[in-house]
């Protein structure tokens, strides 16, 4: 059912030009396409000029070599319609309205936004207009600030579950993050080194020490082709780092995030991925078989040829990726059934 609305410019005391929109009407679409793309009179004027409309977009104009029309295979991407240039109805030019007009139940709309005197979007829902008029950009902020997270720039719709998630994860994927913020980057290359040849001689009980990257952030690292099997990487951070054919068995990186990172070849059986991040990630051709995802996020990555059997994938989040493209045999979808069926003196790490 779509969700009606008027756009309108204050244009004197209690005097309103208005236009119909008849689709996306809420704040989130609407408030935010005309925040973003009609904040001068200029632009607010050019908008209702066209009189009413069936959708609000992102331009007003179409490409004049190219139809547009009602017409679902002629409509032109991110381009507004409107029921009179491109459907050539009479009757549809903005019309004067007062308040109380805007807010009449026999409009059947539930949003009104006004462009005020101030040059600002204002709006109120139906029926509420005696409560004063709200401010667009402030109700913007504080609709995605309760999901934990800034308005994301250049989207425009629903909010739902699945995609508060993904939009979360892209701007966690798109953070400019400086070097000074991590623990570790390229140019301790030489520290890493040492660390890994420390754990290879605690693999092969020659002294050593074990390596615990716990809790750390690690930007650009190179870790290809070592033996890290046993290694504790939980709750840490890494930015663009390469695993490639890096053998990481037996090991726990639970909440742990990879965030751009190189995992091609990886092996990582019987480790505990619970609860991790994968963001913007090459798993390809990695091994994981017997490990714990459980509530893991595999986000925009790719699985091709990746070996999850008989992993427990229960609640795994895997938004924009195909797990299709990978090898799923023998999955578990409930943790409890597949640590029944887990040999949890082999595998200590495998327990939440």
């Amino acid at each position: 059912m779509s969700t009606r609305s008027l756009i309108a410019k204050k244009i004197g005391e209690d005097k309103y030009l208005t236009i119909y929109c008849h689709s996306d009407g809420y704040l989130t679409y609407n408030g935010a396409l005309l925040l973003d793309h009609y904040n001068t009179p200029e632009q607010v004027d050019k908008l209702l000029a066209l009189g009413d409309i069936s959708y609000l977009a992102e331009r007003l104009e179409p490409d004049p070599s190219l139809p547009h029309s009602f017409d679902y295979d002629e409509r032109q991407e991110e381009v507004t319609l409107a029921y009179g240039r491109d459907r050539g109805e009479k009757g549809t030019e903005a019309r004067e309205a007062a308040l109380a007009d805007l807010d009449d139940e026999s409009n059947w709309t539930e949003y009104v936004y006004i462009f005020d005197e101030n040059d600002k979007w204002k709006y109120f829902k139906a029926g509420e207009s005696k409560n004063g008029l709200r401010d667009v950009q402030s109700d913007l902020d504080d609709e995605y600030l309760q999901y934990g997270m800034k308005r994301p720039e250049g989207y425009y719709g629903f909010l739902s579950d699945d995609i508060i998630k993904h939009l979360k994860a892209e701007q966690e994927l798109n953070i400019n993050e400086e070097p000074t913020d991590f623990d570790f980057t390229d140019e301790d290359y030489t520290d890493i080194e040492v660390m890994c040849a420390k754990h290879t001689l605690y693999l092969h009980d020659a002294g050593g020490e074990k390596l615990d990257l716990s809790g750390k952030k690690l930007l650009n690292i190179d870790f290809s082709n070592k033996d890290i099997c046993g290694a504790d990487l939980s709750d840490a951070v890494f930015v663009n780092c390469n695993f490639e054919n890096t053998s990481l068995c037996s090991s726990d990186e639970r909440k742990a995030e990879f965030k751009h990172c190189n995992l091609n070849g990886l092996t990582a059986e019987e480790s505990n991925f619970a609860e991790s991040k994968f963001l913007d990630c090459n798993l390809s051709n990695a091994y994981f078989t017997h490990s714990n995802f459980k509530d893991a996020e595999i986000i925009d990555s790719n699985v091709k040829r990746t070996n999850f059997s008989s992993c427990c994938m229960e609640g795994v989040d895997n938004d924009g990726t195909d797990l299709f493209a990978a090898v799923t045999n023998n999955c578990s979808y409930d943790e409890s059934e597949w640590l029944d069926e887990t040999d949890e003196d082999e595998s200590p790490t495998q327990s939440m």
